[in-house]
Protein backbone atom coordinates (compact mmCIF):
# COMPACT_ATOMS: atom_id res chain seq x y z
CA UNK A 1 0.00 0.00 0.00
CA UNK A 2 2.88 2.53 0.83
CA UNK A 3 4.72 1.59 -2.18
CA UNK A 4 1.15 2.57 -4.10
CA UNK A 5 0.96 6.06 -2.55
CA UNK A 6 4.60 6.92 -3.51
CA UNK A 7 3.53 6.06 -7.23
CA UNK A 8 0.73 8.18 -6.96
CA UNK A 9 2.87 11.14 -5.20
CA UNK A 10 5.08 11.06 -8.44
CA UNK A 11 2.59 10.87 -10.75
CA UNK A 12 0.88 14.07 -8.87
CA UNK A 13 4.28 15.96 -8.83
CA UNK A 14 4.97 14.94 -12.60
CA UNK A 15 1.55 16.48 -13.55
CA UNK A 16 2.40 19.49 -11.48
CA UNK A 17 5.60 20.42 -13.31
CA UNK A 18 3.32 20.84 -16.46
CA UNK A 19 0.51 22.52 -15.31
CA UNK A 20 -0.11 26.57 -15.43
CA UNK A 21 -0.37 29.06 -12.57
CA UNK A 22 -1.71 31.75 -12.75
CA UNK A 23 -0.59 34.79 -9.98
CA UNK A 24 -1.27 38.62 -9.65
CA UNK A 25 1.99 40.65 -10.69
CA UNK A 26 4.42 42.01 -8.05
CA UNK A 27 2.71 45.63 -7.96
CA UNK A 28 0.26 47.66 -9.06
CA UNK A 29 1.12 51.17 -11.12
CA UNK A 30 -0.47 54.22 -10.06
CA UNK A 31 -1.56 54.33 -6.72
CA UNK A 32 -2.35 58.26 -6.20
CA UNK A 33 -0.80 59.02 -3.13
CA UNK A 34 0.35 62.66 -1.30
CA UNK A 35 2.30 64.04 2.27
CA UNK A 36 0.67 66.85 4.23
CA UNK A 37 2.14 69.80 3.92
CA UNK A 38 1.99 73.52 4.72
CA UNK A 39 1.75 76.32 1.80
CA UNK A 40 1.31 79.98 2.70
CA UNK A 41 0.18 78.72 6.27
CA UNK A 42 -2.37 76.66 4.51
CA UNK A 43 -2.74 72.47 5.23
CA UNK A 44 -1.89 70.93 1.31
CA UNK A 45 -1.67 67.57 -0.22
CA UNK A 46 1.82 67.74 -1.17
CA UNK A 47 1.86 66.07 -4.70
CA UNK A 48 4.53 63.86 -6.52
CA UNK A 49 6.30 66.33 -9.03
CA UNK A 50 5.42 63.92 -12.05
CA UNK A 51 1.85 65.34 -11.76
CA UNK A 52 2.93 68.40 -12.04
CA UNK A 53 5.72 68.44 -14.89
CA UNK A 54 2.46 69.82 -17.26
CA UNK A 55 1.21 73.05 -15.50
CA UNK A 56 3.52 76.43 -16.30
CA UNK A 57 6.20 76.88 -13.99
CA UNK A 58 4.83 80.40 -11.95
CA UNK A 59 5.87 83.54 -12.86
CA UNK A 60 5.82 87.22 -11.27
CA UNK A 61 2.60 87.73 -14.41
CA UNK A 62 1.02 84.12 -13.84
CA UNK A 63 2.07 83.69 -9.92
CA UNK A 64 -0.85 81.47 -8.98
CA UNK A 65 -1.33 78.48 -11.28
CA UNK A 66 -4.74 76.09 -11.05
CA UNK A 67 -5.49 73.16 -13.42
CA UNK A 68 -6.83 70.06 -13.36
CA UNK A 69 -4.89 66.66 -13.61
CA UNK A 70 -6.34 63.41 -15.04
CA UNK A 71 -4.90 60.49 -12.66
CA UNK A 72 -3.97 57.68 -14.65
CA UNK A 73 -5.84 54.60 -14.31
CA UNK A 74 -4.69 51.81 -11.89
CA UNK A 75 -3.23 49.29 -13.97
CA UNK A 76 -2.63 45.97 -12.73
CA UNK A 77 -2.42 42.17 -14.19
CA UNK A 78 -2.08 38.36 -13.77
CA UNK A 79 1.11 36.62 -15.07
CA UNK A 80 1.37 32.46 -15.77
CA UNK A 81 4.49 31.62 -14.46
CA UNK A 82 3.61 28.10 -14.39
CA UNK A 83 5.25 25.47 -17.04
CA UNK A 84 2.27 25.58 -19.46
CA UNK A 85 0.19 27.48 -21.33
CA UNK A 86 -3.56 26.79 -20.84
CA UNK A 87 -6.90 27.22 -23.15
CA UNK A 88 -9.90 26.94 -21.37
CA UNK A 89 -14.24 26.37 -21.93
CA UNK A 90 -14.34 27.05 -17.76
CA UNK A 91 -12.94 30.50 -18.61
CA UNK A 92 -10.61 31.96 -15.24
CA UNK A 93 -11.98 35.47 -13.89
CA UNK A 94 -9.62 37.94 -12.07
CA UNK A 95 -10.25 40.41 -10.12
CA UNK A 96 -9.77 43.85 -9.08
CA UNK A 97 -10.55 44.87 -5.33
CA UNK A 98 -10.33 48.09 -3.56
CA UNK A 99 -11.32 47.62 0.51
CA UNK A 100 -12.93 44.41 -0.32
CA UNK A 101 -15.42 45.33 -3.06
CA UNK A 102 -14.75 44.64 -6.69
CA UNK A 103 -14.25 47.34 -8.44
CA UNK A 104 -13.32 45.45 -12.16
CA UNK A 105 -13.36 42.02 -13.26
CA UNK A 106 -12.17 40.48 -16.24
CA UNK A 107 -12.60 36.91 -18.18
CA UNK A 108 -9.45 35.25 -19.30
CA UNK A 109 -9.96 32.08 -21.11
CA UNK A 110 -6.10 31.49 -22.57
CA UNK A 111 -2.37 32.34 -21.10
CA UNK A 112 0.61 31.54 -22.95
CA UNK A 113 3.37 30.19 -20.42
CA UNK A 114 5.23 33.14 -18.74
CA UNK A 115 2.56 35.38 -20.36
CA UNK A 116 1.64 38.64 -18.74
CA UNK A 117 -1.97 40.36 -19.00
CA UNK A 118 -2.61 43.56 -17.92
CA UNK A 119 -5.78 45.51 -17.31
CA UNK A 120 -6.25 49.56 -16.33
CA UNK A 121 -9.36 50.15 -13.90
CA UNK A 122 -10.33 54.08 -14.66
CA UNK A 123 -11.49 55.69 -11.10
CA UNK A 124 -14.73 57.01 -11.58
CA UNK A 125 -13.30 60.32 -10.61
CA UNK A 126 -9.89 60.60 -11.45
CA UNK A 127 -9.49 64.32 -11.57
CA UNK A 128 -7.31 66.12 -8.86
CA UNK A 129 -7.33 70.09 -8.53
CA UNK A 130 -3.16 71.05 -8.33
CA UNK A 131 -1.72 73.91 -7.42
CA UNK A 132 2.03 75.91 -8.53
CA UNK A 133 2.74 79.06 -6.53
CA UNK A 134 5.36 81.80 -6.50
CA UNK A 135 5.96 81.69 -3.07
CA UNK A 136 5.57 77.63 -2.86
CA UNK A 137 8.62 75.33 -3.35
CA UNK A 138 6.49 72.39 -4.16
CA UNK A 139 3.38 71.24 -5.99
CA UNK A 140 0.15 70.77 -4.07
CA UNK A 141 -3.25 70.14 -4.46
CA UNK A 142 -5.56 71.87 -1.55
CA UNK A 143 -8.02 68.44 -1.32
CA UNK A 144 -11.22 70.33 -1.61
CA UNK A 145 -14.21 68.79 -2.80
CA UNK A 146 -15.11 67.74 -5.70
CA UNK A 147 -11.51 66.32 -6.65
CA UNK A 148 -10.56 65.11 -3.28
CA UNK A 149 -10.89 61.87 -3.21
CA UNK A 150 -8.65 59.14 -2.02
CA UNK A 151 -7.34 55.65 -2.46
CA UNK A 152 -9.10 52.86 -0.89
CA UNK A 153 -6.64 51.68 1.86
CA UNK A 154 -5.64 48.56 -0.26
CA UNK A 155 -5.81 47.05 -3.40
CA UNK A 156 -6.13 43.23 -4.00
CA UNK A 157 -5.94 40.80 -6.99
CA UNK A 158 -7.39 37.68 -7.08
CA UNK A 159 -7.02 35.26 -10.04
CA UNK A 160 -8.48 31.79 -10.60
CA UNK A 161 -10.96 32.32 -7.56
CA UNK A 162 -12.79 29.54 -6.79
CA UNK A 163 -10.43 27.72 -8.35
CA UNK A 164 -11.59 26.81 -12.07
CA UNK A 165 -8.05 26.15 -13.65
CA UNK A 166 -6.08 23.06 -11.97
CA UNK A 167 -2.44 24.95 -11.40
CA UNK A 168 0.84 24.12 -10.43
CA UNK A 169 0.38 26.27 -7.16
CA UNK A 170 -3.05 26.93 -5.75
CA UNK A 171 -1.92 29.41 -3.21
CA UNK A 172 -1.01 32.36 -4.89
CA UNK A 173 -3.96 33.53 -6.24
CA UNK A 174 -4.27 36.66 -3.76
CA UNK A 175 -2.00 39.62 -3.81
CA UNK A 176 -3.22 42.80 -1.38
CA UNK A 177 -1.14 45.76 -2.02
CA UNK A 178 -0.98 48.67 0.38
CA UNK A 179 -1.01 52.32 -0.40
CA UNK A 180 2.57 53.06 -1.37
CA UNK A 181 4.31 56.02 -3.16
CA UNK A 182 3.89 55.17 -6.57
CA UNK A 183 5.47 57.56 -9.39
CA UNK A 184 2.75 58.52 -11.64
CA UNK A 185 3.63 58.63 -15.19
CA UNK A 186 1.46 60.07 -18.13
CA UNK A 187 -0.85 62.37 -16.52
CA UNK A 188 -2.42 64.83 -18.49
CA UNK A 189 -3.32 68.35 -17.59
CA UNK A 190 -6.35 69.37 -18.54
CA UNK A 191 -6.87 73.33 -18.33
CA UNK A 192 -9.48 75.07 -15.94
Amino acid sequence: MASIVILLVSFHGLQAASLPDLTPLERIQNVFRGSKGVCKEEKVLIVPPALCSALPIPSQERPHIIQLAKIPGIVWGVRNTGASGFSSDNPVKARLKANAATVQEVTITNMAQNETRTFTYERPENRRRLIRDISCQVCYDLDAAPFNWSEPENYAVEVDLPGVLVEANENNNVKTYLRSDEVLPNTTTIAQ
